[in-house]
Order: C-alpha cells, then sequence, then structure tokens
C-alpha cells in the first residue's frame, strides 16, 4: 500500500489541503510533496500539526526523526491548549497553546504540516508549573529534550505524582496504536478490504454512534493491510465545501491531478467504464456519508455505483445513523449494497476494560475499582462515548488528593456538566439554534480541539442551513457576531482572540459539548435529533441518528 492520506490544514486548523508523501535526506530533514509539485522540509525544531484520535489535530514540536525498519517515525514534544491546562496553573492572559515537557514517539505519516504557533509559557505537566518562556530558554530546553526514542507511555517528571501520570495517560492524543474493545468490526472490515482488492471492487456501509471507534478502525484496518497493493484515500463529506468536491479527492488519489469537480467527475466516469477500470486499485474511506445526500442524490449514486463495475474501486460508507439506506432512493439504496458493519456503542464492560488499559502498571492503583466502574456506568447509559469517559476520569485525577474516589467522578461529572447558562437553549430563537448546533457538531467531532475559528463555525453553520433549512438566510458577520455576544453574556460560550490584529474571535463552550447536545436534544427540536442523535436511538435503533460528528 502506498503511503499518503488527505490532510485539512491552514491557521484555522480546517482548511482543505492535498494528498502527500515523504521521502528523507541526507542532511536528516525530511521532504513532505504534495500532489507532486508542493515541497515542504519538517526537520527536527519545526512546529507541525499531528492527527490524533479521530482525524482532530494537535500542535507539536519535532525533536528527533528516524527509520524504524521500513516506517517513518519521529518524536514530538506537544504544545496544550489552556483549555488542557488546569484551571489553578493557566497563564493569566490566555491565548490559545502552552509549550509542555510531554513528549511522544508517532508514525511521522501522522505530521500533517507545518504551522505557526505562539505559545509564551511552558506548562511542567508533572510539576504542574507554568513558566514564561524567552527564546534562550527554548533553545536550552530543545538541547535537553531530545532523545533518540521516548517510550509510548510517558513517564512523569522527578516530583511527579502518579495522580499526574493518570491524567497523561487518559488524554485522547494518547490513543493506542490498536482500538480494545473492537476485535470483531476490525476483522470484519479486513476482510472486506483483502476481499475487495483480491476482486477488484466492493461496497460496506459502516454505522455507529460517535465514539465508537468507525474511522479509527478502518484506518487501523489500511495499515495493516499494507502488504497489499493499494491506494487508500479518506474522503470527509463534512469537511468538503460542496459534495460533488468528492469526485475531485477521489480522481487526485486515482491520477495525482486536482482539477475541479466537474471535470473529475468526468474524467472517473470515463475510467471507471473502461472494461480494466483504473490502474491501481483504490480503497476510499467516505466518512460522515449523509453530507453527500443531495437532491437527486447523484454523488452518492457515482460513489457506490463505480465499484459494480469491476473498476479497481473498493468504497467504505461511514455515518452515524443506521437507516441511512432506507432514506434514500432505491436506486441509490440498490448500489449501497447488502453488506453492513454495526458498531454497538461501547457498553459499562468495554468502557471499564478501555480505562484499565490506559491505566496499566501502577496506575491503576489510584483509581478505587468503584470509581472507574462509576465513570463506566455514567458514560455507558447515555453515549457509550469512551472519550468522555477519559475526560471524567483525567478530570477527577486533577481534583483528587490521594486515591480517586467515586465522590471525585462525581464531583468531575458535575464540573464538566454544571451550567446555569444552558437554560438559555430553551428559549433560543431558530438561528440561534441552528449556531448552537454548528457549533455543537464541530467540538464534539474534534473533541480534541477547545476553541474553534469563526469561519470554521460560520462554514458548519452554511451548511447545516443549506442542508436542513434551505428557507433560511444565513446572517451576515455582523448579526452572527451579535448573536455570538449574546451567548457570552449568558456565559454559555468565551470569545477569545488569540492575535490582536484578528477580526474575529475563537469559540470555546464553558460546558462539554456532551451537555450541551443532551439539552439540544431534550427541547424536542426535530432537527437537533436528526444532528446529533439522541437516547432513544442510542443503542442502535432506527431513526434519527443521522450524524456530522464522530
Amino acid at each position: 500500500m502506498s503511503a499518503g492520506g488527505v490532510a485539512f490544514w491552514g491557521r484555522d486548523g480546517r482548511l482543505p489541503g492535498e494528498t502527500f508523501q515523504v521521502a528523507a535526506a541526507e542532511n536528516g530533514d525530511w521532504l513532505v510533496q504534495k500532489n507532486g509539485s508542493y515541497e515542504a522540509w519538517i526537520g527536527v525544531g519545526d512546529t507541525v500539526g499531528v492527527e490524533v484520535e479521530d482525524g482532530s489535530w494537535a500542535a507539536a514540536e519535532v525533536t528527533n526523526l528516524w527509520w524504524e525498519g521500513s516506517e517513518a517515525r519521529c518524536e514530538v514534544r506537544w504544545f496544550y491548549t489552556v483549555a488542557e491546562v488546569p484551571r489553578q496553573c493557566r497563564p493569566p492572559e490566555a491565548k490559545g497553546f502552552v509549550e509542555t515537557d510531554v513528549m511522544d514517539e508517532i508514525p511521522f505519516e501522522a505530521v500533517m504540516g507545518k504551522i505557526d504557533v505562539e505559545a509564551d509559557y511552558l506548562y511542567k505537566v508533572g510539576q504542574r508549573t507554568l513558566i514564561a518562556v524567552d527564546a534562550r530558554l527554548r533553545r536550552k530546553r530543545c538541547e535537553a529534550l531530545s532523545k533518540k526514542h521516548v517510550h509510548q507511555q510517558q513517564q512523569p517528571d522527578e516530583g511527579a505524582t502518579l495522580l499526574d501520570a493518570c491524567v497523561a495517560a487518559l488524554q485522547l492524543r494518547r490513543a493506542p496504536r490498536q482500538l480494545k474493545r473492537r476485535e470483531r468490526e476490525r476483522a470484519q472490515i479486513e476482510a472486506f478490504v483483502r476481499e475487495s482488492v483480491k476482486a477488484g471492487s466492493g461496497r460496506i456501509y459502516i454505522s455507529g454512534m460517535p465514539g465508537t471507534g468507525k474511522t479509527a478502525t478502518v484506518r487501523e484496518v489500511a495499515q495493516r493491510c499494507e502488504d497489499l497493493d493499494f491506494d487508500f484515500v479518506e474522503i470527509n463529506a463534512m469537511r468538503l465545501p460542496r459534495p460533488a468536491h468528492a469526485y475531485t479527492l477521489l480522481w487526485q488519489a486515482v491520477s495525482g491531478e486536482v482539477v475541479a469537480a466537474e471535470a473529475a467527475a468526468r474524467a472517473l466516469e470515463k475510467t471507471y467504464s473502461r472494461s480494466c477500470g483504473a490502474e491501481r486499485m483504490v480503497v476510499a474511506l467516505v466518512d460522515e456519508l449523509d453530507w453527500l445526500v443531495t437532491k437527486d442524490q447523484s454523488v452518492l449514486y457515482n460513489l457506490f455505483d463505480w465499484p459494480t463495475r469491476n473498476a479497481r474501486l473498493a468504497v467504505i460508507g461511514v455515518a452515524n445513523t443506521m437507516d441511512l439506506p432506507e432514506r434514500l432512493d432505491a436506486k441509490v439504496r440498490s448500489r449501497l449494497g447488502c453488506r453492513r458493519a454495526c458498531f454497538q456503542p461501547y457498553t459499562r464492560e468495554d468502557v471499564l476494560a478501555i480505562l484499565e488499559d490506559r491505566l496499566r502498571g501502577d496506575l491503576i492503583t489510584c483509581f478505587e475499582p468503584k470509581a472507574l466502574d462509576m465513570a463506566a456506568r455514567k458514560v455507558s447509559a447515555y453515549s457509550g462515548d469512551v472519550r468522555r469517559a477519559l475526560q471524567i476520569c483525567a478530570t477527577a485525577a486533577e481534583y483528587a488528593t490521594d486515591v480517586v474516589t467515586i465522590a471525585d467522578i462525581n464531583k468531575a461529572y458535575k464540573l464538566l456538566s454544571d451550567s446555569p447558562a444552558l437554560n438559555a437553549v430553551k428559549h433560543a430563537s431558530d438561528m440561534e439554534r441552528f449556531i448552537l448546533l454548528a457549533l455543537c457538531v464541530q467540538l464534539k467531532r474534534n473533541s480534541d480541539d477547545e476553541h474553534l475559528a469563526f469561519s470554521s463555525l460560520k462554514d458548519k453553520l452554511v451548511a447545516i442551513v443549506s442542508h436542513h433549512a434551505a428557507d433560511k438566510l444565513v446572517p451576515p458577520h455582523t448579526h452572527l457576531l451579535a448573536i455570538l455576544n449574546r451567548f457570552s453574556d449568558a456565559r454559555l460560550i468565551t470569545l477569545t482572540f488569540l492575535h490582536p490584529n484578528h477580526r474575529f474571535p475563537h469559540i470555546s463552550l464553558n460546558t462539554h459539548p456532551d451537555i450541551l447536545a443532551e439539552n439540544l436534544v431534550s427541547t424536542g427540536d426535530p432537527l437537533a435529533r436528526t444532528l446529533l442523535g439522541g437516547p432513544a436511538n442510542l443503542r442502535g435503533g432506527g431513526g434519527g441518528g443521522g450524524g456530522v460528528f464522530r
């Protein structure tokens, strides 16, 4: 399998990027080639964006590069968002990021590209100490921290406690290479990929609630099947400017060329109409599939029709609702085929096993067994989203003094859930609810991101309104800012200007996105239930779970 992927990058963290390839240079730096023309050198000391769990990203500094057999790997030092720093340690004038002394070893292919990050403070995680940094300290620290290898489980600094190590181990960016409790689904998808590559075509539809590991499992399978000869491309429909842009990304994977959507559609039709199909086998992961539903449903039809021609194309469609095929036209439904995989929400036992896996060794002694069980019960009772359980346990460990108890878990849950300002949700106007839905959807699907750029919110608002309320008009920037200011006055959100010259703020919720989602759904709004799901369908029930986040 050839290395590569689709990166989405920009100053706001979500601008469309291109496919990439990696090559090493004699001087130690590595070359990233995009579309065979754009080149960017990445070396030790560069600040980069790193793709972490569920397709979201985190900022990091490269501290080493090497080859491990045939795999390119690197060592990075993470940046934290201000929201990831414990409240009592946060800088007085909070900006977007702080440097840390937390380091990890990662595959180089997880590096999405160079970015510019301004950070005036260094947060020493083990010692819970915040230090103002200057150029001299940066150079000294970089020299001291750089090593050839760092164990996957970061060791605490001198003076750090086991509770500090627990907090670090429970972070989302510490995702294991292999997902726990998804062995059956992994085997099913791997069998599909291997059969499809051998046969030259294939189609499968994967459904499941957010946070159940659908996309991560497909990516893991793509890595496990690297002994096969195929190209893997990921298309996230929610990130596309419009549904037809999926043609552009697929044609880019097939040919290496970047053309307009209409030209790409014609080229794909011509290629897949040939008796021999494309020159190379392509396996396409089409995520957030329901965002490709148009009035005539032509994009979905074409994507799943081409594999029926033995055209050396396999399509893996992923969405958050089980009954999407039944809600499509019969013509499109026939093209999706009958092969399906369903990711059930994690049960209490699943969540507990995942938590125990994160807290291996001495770390497990920091939690009372009943405390971990309580966290697993709370999460499995509503959504089965293991990311929420990790956040609850990490917060409880931050505030515990010795051993994390049930009382600490309850306190953390209440801290993450308690927000009187959510009463404003019940009295919001239609457009205000659309804005809250856009904010909730984006923050939930990018669970590592505490801040959302204004432009990203506007893009999601436009997508939701055009997709679900075409009779409504999206307000201009001034009107949208006025609504956001009202939400800020109600203490529902926080508006932050990350740079004095920025015209528009970044937005962060003052509560967990899951809590906002629960409140939006509980109002009985059909659109909220469609976009965010609800208790009635969390166990795999039929209608309403149309998803726009993983």
